[in-house]
């Protein structure tokens, strides 16, 4: 079978059962390799802005000094305190209390164009 072919008979969902509200989305396009190799610079990002409680464990978009930054958050429970973790090792993580930070949503999605 084609990979034209295995499309074609491929079976897509329809569009309502799509369980997002389409104007709690938003997309933005990655800056900077900070999430490399995960997320690289010009991929698209979708974001779900109803879902801003840090668990489970994931990414998710924050707010810092205006632009908003992707990050993997991780709740530490014994600390009640998150660590923000960049996918590339050459960024440090570090941790926050969750009131110094503004989570706008968590990462549903990522398009990357090729």
């Amino acid at each position: 079978m084609t990979a034209t072919s295995a499309l074609t008979n491929a079976t897509i969902p329809p569009i309502q059962n799509f369980k997002r509200d389409f104007s709690q989305l938003m997309t933005v396009s990655m800056k900077g390799d900070s999430m490399s190799p995960k997320i690289k610079p010009g991929d698209g990002v979708v974001i779900d802005t109803t879902l801003t409680l840090p668990t489970p464990e994931g990414l998710f978009a924050l707010r810092v000094m205006g632009e908003l930054d992707i990050v993997r958050l991780q709740w530490k429970p014994a600390l009640k305190k998150l660590m923000i973790i960049r996918e590339n090792p050459t960024y440090k993580t570090f941790v926050v209390d969750p009131s110094a930070i503004c989570i706008v949503g968590r990462v549903i999605g990522i398009m990357r164009y090729e």
